[in-house]
């Protein structure tokens, strides 16, 4: 249930990538136990459970689905995971470390200075942040018209740039980790797996929903990439 790029170091499986990826984030952030950790846009809840399962850290996760919100609750229920139905733009605390997967490019190139704020607010004095995100060469206002209209309307895939300057005052970049041959695999796996169960749900849809997702499985290339922050005042 991972909807976001894999790491497909020493493997083949997406599923073994998508484990390389989470423990990945796990190093980057140097969790510890105990540590509080906020995830804005937490999905389906399986970076928090790992994290809390592998990490013996306390997880809160921000979504605004209320499906998202329902599976993530059940599916995180042994674990120390709080999943919360709120923008983020509403929620605080005080948390040592934040991690937000894929989301950035939700709130809008108008909005990156906002959550630049608002996680520096949630941030402890020491604290560290990691985003991973779809990365542009260029800073643009905008996305790809197909997409806006049948993907992923509102959103904006923001540059190196954009990121850098909508955090300058709030954090330091400290790593930068560019993994974009890896993005292409994980489409890879999704386009076959796509395929290969369609037979199953094809009932629920139909014949210009698959070519229409079909071709957002094959097309739809652009760079994934960790930052890391160390947050300071």
């Amino acid at each position: 249930m991972n909807y976001s790029c894999g790491y497909f170091k020493n493997t083949d499986s997406l599923d073994k990538a998508q484990l390389n990826k989470m423990d990945l984030i796990c190093k980057k952030l140097k969790l510890k136990p105990e540590m509080k950790v906020l995830e804005i846009g937490c999905g389906w809840g399986g970076l928090a459970k790992y994290m809390s399962d592998n990490y013996d850290v306390e997880v809160v996760g921000l979504t605004l689905s209320e499906n998202q919100m329902k599976f993530a609750k059940d599916y995180s229920k042994d674990s120390n995971v709080n999943i919360n139905l709120i923008d983020y733009r509403d929620f605080k605390g005080k948390f040592d470390r934040i991690v937000s997967i894929e989301m950035i490019e939700h709130v809008g190139a108008s909005n990156l200075k906002t959550f630049m704020k608002k996680a520096d607010e949630n941030l402890k004095q020491d604290g560290l942040m990691l985003l991973q995100f779809d990365g542009k060469s260029e800073s643009v206002n905008w996305n790809y018209s197909w997409i806006e209209r049948y993907v992923f309307p509102g959103t904006v895939t923001p540059s190196l740039k954009q990121i850098a300057q909508s955090s300058e005052n709030l954090f330091f970049l400290v790593d930068w980790h560019d993994f974009t041959k890896d993005y292409h695999l994980t489409m890879k796996h999704w386009h076959r797996n796509f395929k290969r169960n369609w037979s199953k749900i094809k009932d629920n849809y139909d014949e210009r929903f698959f070519r229409l997702w079909e071709f957002y499985l094959v097309m739809f290339h652009s760079a994934r990439a960790f930052l890391y922050f160390e947050g300071y005042r």
